[in-house]
């Protein structure tokens, strides 16, 4: 017991005062919680309202940022595709689907009636 005395004594006045008082702790129904308005504590008060609007206003402009750089890739890629395009085709004209084989125009298949009879005549 004695020595429950001197600890006692040894620590500071301010160290040994006991406080009454106690921090607050908001609990539900209390002022500010929001629970005993009609739509419930999901529906809050106006700084609620608010910091919700801040926040769907950032979302929507990161959506926005990300579309916006998803945009300028698809727009390199198309650019990109153009030019290895253009290096596959850099020779003789690519061909078409009405392609059909000679383009002498002094070869037989490719005359026209007409011009056939008229050589066959000579």
């Amino acid at each position: 017991m004695l020595r429950t005395q001197i600890a006692k004594a040894s620590l500071p006045l301010i160290a040994r005062r006991q406080f009454a008082a106690t921090s607050r702790i908001m609990a539900a129904g209390d002022t500010g919680s929001g629970s005993s308005r009609p739509g419930g504590a999901a529906s809050g008060d106006v700084w609620t309202g608010r910091e919700k609007g801040n926040e769907d206003m950032w979302i929507r402009a990161e959506e926005q940022a990300k579309l916006k750089a998803l945009s300028e890739k698809v727009k390199n890629a198309q650019k990109h595709m153009e030019e290895l395009q253009g290096y596959m085709y850099d020779g003789p004209a690519p061909p078409s689907k009405s392609f059909k084989g000679h383009t002498d125009p002094t070869s037989s298949k490719d005359l026209t009636r007409e011009e056939n009879e008229s050589s066959e005549k000579k």
